[in-house]
C-alpha cells in the first residue's frame, strides 16, 4: 500500500466516522439562534433565506436540519454562528457561497470572542464539507443527493 493511498483510506475513515455522528434531525434544544426563534420559526427562516439567495425553485425539498455545531459544546453564545451556517449550507449554492459561508462563520465567533472555537471543525468541514460527499454536513444538504455546486454542471 503506497502512502497516498493510506492517507486517502485514512481520510474516508475519518469521514465516514464523523458522519455517523452528525445527526440528519434537529437534536438541539431552543433557542436555536440570539433571536430565540422556536423550531417552526426556524425552518421558515431558513427556507426565507434560501429563497432570497437562491430563488424559490432552488430551496431544497428537505426541511432545515441542525445539530448547532456538530461536535463542539452547543451550550455557548457561538450556538447561533454555527445554526446560520447551517442554514446556508442547507440551501447550497456556488462554491464562492460555501466559502463566504465558512468566512462569515469564522467572522461571527470571532465577534462572539470565539476566534479558534471550531478551527478544526473547519478544517474537516473543507475536506467532508463538498457536495458531492457523504457527510450530512456537506454543501447543500438539504437537496437530494448527489446535488452540485450551483455553477458547476455535473461531468459525464
Amino acid at each position: 500500500m503506497n502512502l497516498s493511498y493510506a492517507r486517502l483510506a485514512t481520510i474516508v475513515a475519518v469521514v465516514v466516522l464523523v458522519g455517523a455522528c452528525s445527526p440528519y434531525v434537529t437534536t438541539i434544544q431552543p433557542p436555536y439562534t440570539d433571536e430565540k426563534l422556536s423550531l417552526m420559526q426556524m425552518i421558515a427562516k431558513a427556507k426565507q433565506m434560501c429563497e432570497q439567495r437562491r430563488g424559490k425553485e432552488n430551496v431544497p425539498n428537505m426541511t432545515f436540519t441542525t445539530d448547532g455545531c456538530s461536535a463542539a459544546a452547543n451550550d455557548g453564545p457561538w450556538r447561533s454562528c454555527c445554526v446560520q451556517h447551517d442554514m446556508v449550507y442547507w440551501c447550497g449554492g456556488a462554491a464562492a457561497e460555501m466559502r463566504a459561508a465558512d468566512d462569515n462563520l469564522r467572522r461571527c465567533l470571532t465577534d462572539k470572542g470565539y476566534p479558534g472555537l471550531l478551527v478544526p471543525g473547519l478544517a474537516a468541514l473543507h475536506v467532508a464539507g463538498h457536495p458531492l460527499s457523504i457527510a450530512p454536513w456537506r454543501w447543500g444538504y438539504g437537496h437530494d443527493y448527489p446535488h452540485w455546486y450551483a455553477d458547476e454542471k455535473p461531468k459525464k
